[in-house]
């Protein structure tokens, strides 16, 4: 009598598209240390400025401030940015530039418009940005 069972193959697990996955991450990986070696190539001068040290102090720089609820300060005073643009266009002339600091948690329509009209102000002159943690950070 034969027998009434079928021999019954194991099930088979195709690795070929997890080798093509890892092939691909691999391929990846090497990609981006190229990059980030011909990146780290490229000389950058950054400024020493010891702690505490003021940067500008011996140039007119005139500085704008965003506070975390969109208020802008500009030179101690709390103004809206009409009077903001205004006030740029009549101090501009006797300024070497421009210190933008602004609240990491403020606004970035206000902090933009901030840029824009600085930048609108100053035109061939230096606008230097800063991002400063809130208070308790």
């Amino acid at each position: 009598m034969r027998s009434s069972r079928k021999a019954h193959s194991l099930p088979r697990v195709d690795l070929t598209p997890l080798l093509d996955t890892i092939f691909l991450v691999v391929v990846l990986l090497l990609c981006a240390f190229v990059h980030m070696r011909l990146v780290r190539a490229i000389g950058v001068e950054r400024p020493i400025v010891p702690s505490g040290t003021a940067i500008f102090s011996d140039r007119k720089v005139l500085q704008i401030a965003v506070s975390r609820d969109g208020h802008i300060i500009f030179e101690g005073n709390e103004i809206d940015l009409p009077e903001l643009s205004d006030e740029l266009a009549q101090r501009t002339a006797g300024a070497e530039g421009c210190l933008i600091s602004a609240d990491r948690h403020a606004e970035h329509g206000v902090v933009t418009d901030v840029l824009v009209a600085a930048k609108q102000a100053l035109r061939d002159k230096p606008a230097y940005f800063e991002v400063r943690a809130a208070p308790g950070e």
